[in-house]
Formats: C-alpha cells, structure tokens, sequence
C-alpha cells in the first residue's frame, strides 16, 4: 500500500451519511488507503460517518433529492465549512457517493463549482471510481469537457463512463471499477454478526430491491404507483422461497427502501421474508449479504457486496450501471434478469441454470473479483503519489 504524508489533508465530497450504504461502501475503501490522512467528508443527516470510520465532517443536504427552499440555504449556509475545509486541504477527492450526470440542472453546477474553487486556490482534484453518465444536454457535454480535463485524475468505474469521456475528447480518463472493491478481502468472517442475527453462513438468501424500481423514477416516486411492480416481486419471492427452501432477508441497502420491504413482508409473512433493520452499519449488512447462501439483488452494491466475498448472485437489471457492472463478470451476467422482463417463471429458469454449475460459478467471480481489487488499488495508488508530489 502506498500511503500519503500524515500531514497530508484530504477533504472528500459525496453523498455519505445519507442511508445509502453503498456510497459508504465506496467511502469506506478511500478512508482506509488513506489512513494516515487528516480525512473530512460531508454528511448528510441520516447518519454520522464518525461512528464507523476515523473522519471529520461538513454537513451536506445535496442527496435529498429535490431542491426545496429549506435544502437549498441549508446548502448555502454549509457551503462556508466547505470551502474552508477546502482551502485548509491538499486535495479535493469526489470518491464515489456521487456520480457525473445531468439528469438534474444542479448537479453539474454544483460538483464542477468546488473543483473549480479547489483548483482556484492551487488544489488537486481527484474524481475516483465515478459513475460518468447519462450526460444528455449539449450543457452538461459542455461542462465535463472544460471541468473534466482538468481533473489531476480521473477514473471512470465503467466502460459507459469511460467511452463517454472519450467520446467528448476529454484524454485524461482513466478506466477503473467501482471502489467498493478494494474492500474485498481477504477479511476474517464475521460470525458474531449472523448470530446476532439468528442465522448461520450459508442458512438464508438475501434479497435487494428499489423502493421505486426503476432508478430513472427517483424525483418522480412520490407521484407513481408502483403497486403491481410490487405484487410481481412478492411472487417471485415466493418462488425463490419455494425454490430452495430457506428464510429470505431483505437488506434495505438504501434507506428509501425499507418501506418497500416491509410491505413485502406483509405480504408474504415474517416465516418467508423478514425486512432487515435500517438501521443497521454498513459491515452488519455487507456480511450478510457475503455469508448468503445466494443473493438476489437489484440495488447494485449489494450486488458488489456479494462478489467481492465470492457469493453467488442472481441480479435483476434496473439501471444501466448493474448492466456495466456485470460486464466484467460475464457468467454472473448469463443469470441476469431485466426487471421489465422479471417474472416468477423467468426466476426460476435463472434459479435451475444458477445451481446446474453452481461451484464453477464462485470460481468465475473470485477470479473476476481479484481483477477488480487490483484496478481499484492502482487508481488509489496513483491518487496518493500524486497527492504526495503536492508541494
């Protein structure tokens, strides 16, 4: 591992203590490469970050969604401890929990702002892991052009992210894969988190899904009716039920999504499905998933959460990044199912094919896994030697 100077300061943007243990997940990963950093973050209000890891931090309500007066001064009023983290840091780091898209008028404006303001002030920018894309408007392909190829590093997490960047002309894009990776093990089993739980490695599946199903849904999913999305997932979850016989666990990886599983598990009883606690950390429900006899995931980090301990996942595609993810695990993908096309029957096709070559399957990932570990290592190296050449 190749550490940065202790008196070197990092200050990290993104979507941490949000509920979304996923961008956790990421920030976890940056947080202990750079262990001997002096680290801030921003967080949000659903969580503080400094219970779990060794952090300081800003305050940030950019994740809730949409813009209401309230979220837009509070913005405004955190933006001062923002830029002063900035101008007492060496570097500006968006480490996942973020991602570069126009789907939003702000969301451009406001992460090119603080790399603008950062390197303004003799800053190094360092966009790691991102997720690059849908970038839709001749504004957004604007912005990225003139703010993108200035970044100090610039590491797409897909082949999506990474053609895009070509596509515009902006040659410092580098190809990588989620950070999320780098936590990947070798790690010691947690067994006294599935016993506080009631379960054995290996006893239960776990299972994910969106509260809105479709990720595009989002700022429209107080406004839509998702019931029969709903009634088709609960019979699916019959049927994985009825397949192998074992307790279903729903990881509401999310926090939107805990409502969606306690309405599963109304639906189909406490002895078929029981919805995990929210509240639960990031390790809690990272080892569940990793200890499951198999995940069937729709979210994609509780994808990630499986493969990189080498567990079998059966995925349901409900975002384009899920579809870039399975890309580097091609067997992984063979079992994937479109949610548009998700039905009991089709479940249990992928359920037979899944199990047929079952041992083969680990193997594939592990090898796949090990890959990505690497890719996530060299991004993360060559951060810290260019943050430690900072004069």
């Amino acid at each position: 591992m190749r550490k940065v100077n202790a008196a070197k300061r990092l200050f990290i943007l993104g979507t941490y203590g949000c509920g979304n243990r996923g961008d956790e997940a990421i920030l976890e990963s940056v947080v202990r490469y750079f262990q001997d950093a002096d680290i801030w973050i921003t967080n949000g209000k659903c969580d503080d970050m400094r219970k779990y890891l060794p952090v300081r931090t800003v305050r940030c309500r950019l994740a809730e969604g949409k813009i209401t007066p309230s979220v837009f001064f509070s913005i405004l009023f955190h933006s001062f401890h923002q830029l002063y983290r900035i101008l007492c840091s060496d570097a500006l780091i968006y480490g996942g929990g973020s991602s570069i898209h126009d789907l939003t008028p702000y969301n451009l404006v406001y992460m090119f702002f603080w790399q603008w303001v950062a390197q303004h002030f003799g800053k190094k920018v360092f966009y790691l892991g991102m997720g690059i894309g849908p970038i839709a408007t001749e504004r957004g392909k604007k912005l990225c052009r003139k703010f993108l190829s200035k970044a100090d590093g610039l590491y797409a997490r897909d082949d999506r992210g990474y053609q895009l960047c070509v596509d515009q002309g902006i040659r410092n894009v580098q190809r990588s894969c989620d950070l999320a990776f780098y936590q990947n093990g070798p790690e010691p089993q947690r067994a006294d988190i599935l016993t506080a739980a009631g379960f054995t490695s290996g006893s239960y599946i776990t299972v994910s899904a969106s509260q809105w199903f479709q990720s595009t849904n989002f700022w429209d999913r107080n406004r839509m009716d998702f019931s029969s999305e709903v009634e088709n997932f609960a019979r699916c979850l019959e049927t994985l039920h009825g397949f192998y016989r074992m307790p279903l666990l729903f990881m509401p990886t999310f926090h939107y999504d805990m409502m969606l599983g306690q309405e599963l598990e109304q639906k189909l009883g406490s002895d078929v499905l029981t919805c995990h606690l929210e509240s639960a950390s990031l390790t809690e429900m990272s080892e569940m998933i990793a200890n499951a006899h198999l995940h069937f995931g729709v979210r994609m980090h509780s994808i990630i959460f499986a493969l990189r301990r080498g567990t079998p996942v059966l995925p349901v595609i409900y975002d384009e990044k899920v579809r870039q993810l399975l890309m580097r695990f091609p067997g992984v993908g063979e079992l994937a199912i479109d949610l548009k096309t998700l039905t009991p029957e089709a479940l249990r096709e992928k359920l037979i094919a899944l199990e047929s070559k079952r041992e083969l399957r680990i193997v594939e990932i592990t090898n796949v896994k090990d890959t990505l570990y690497q890719e996530a290592k060299a991004s993360l190296d060559e951060t810290a030697a260019r943050i430690n050449s900072y004069a």
